[in-house]
């Protein structure tokens, strides 16, 4: 049963169990394999980190949505330096992405990388980013998530805008 979001909070639907997104379990050793060999530690905390660009390939159009990937670098740097969990970066090719470094597994730069970066959300202790494709990989997997310094609209409300907040650090 899927339910639209704009009904999600309606009584109706209220007390019905929550169902996520699975991968599958023959595919799980070849992930975890190949998420090592790109430097994520087995036993270390891990966010998965996704930003929101006017550049990706398929999208027509920027718009309100679309987020200045710099102001999302320095939540980088607090989760690997100062909180000594890992980032999983996501996304595409031709996004904006931060230099190499320890702690910082980027997903985006692979080609088809799709069911990797499914994969790796699905194992996250948490995603940080804008509304987006991935963001809503998030939410069917189930793991906890933030929009963070972006604009956006309510789903199913009329003429209703969201502002999230930005993060100092």
């Amino acid at each position: 049963l899927v339910v639209p979001s704009v009904l999600q909070s309606s009584s109706q639907f209220a007390d019905l169990p929550r169902c996520s997104l699975m991968i599958p379990d023959a595919l799980t050793p070849s992930l975890t394999e190949t998420l090592s060999q790109m430097g994520l530690v087995d036993d270390n905390w891990f966010c998965v980190i996704h930003w929101r660009e006017p550049n990706y390939e398929y999208k027509a159009v920027a718009n309100a949505r679309d987020v200045d990937p710099r102001r999302y670098l320095p939540l980088i740097d607090h989760i690997i330096d100062v909180l000594d969990g890992q980032v999983v970066l996501c996304g595409h090719p031709e996004m904006t992405r931060p230099a190499a470094r320890e702690g910082l597994v980027d997903l985006a730069g692979l080609e088809n990388s799709w069911m990797l970066q499914a994969f790796a959300t699905s194992r996250a202790r948490f995603f940080a980013g804008s509304p987006s494709g991935a963001t809503c990989m998030a939410h069917a997997f189930l793991i906890p998530s933030a929009h963070l310094d972006v604009l956006d609209w309510c789903t199913g409300c009329e003429d209703d805008w969201v502002v999230t907040p930005t993060v100092h650090l």
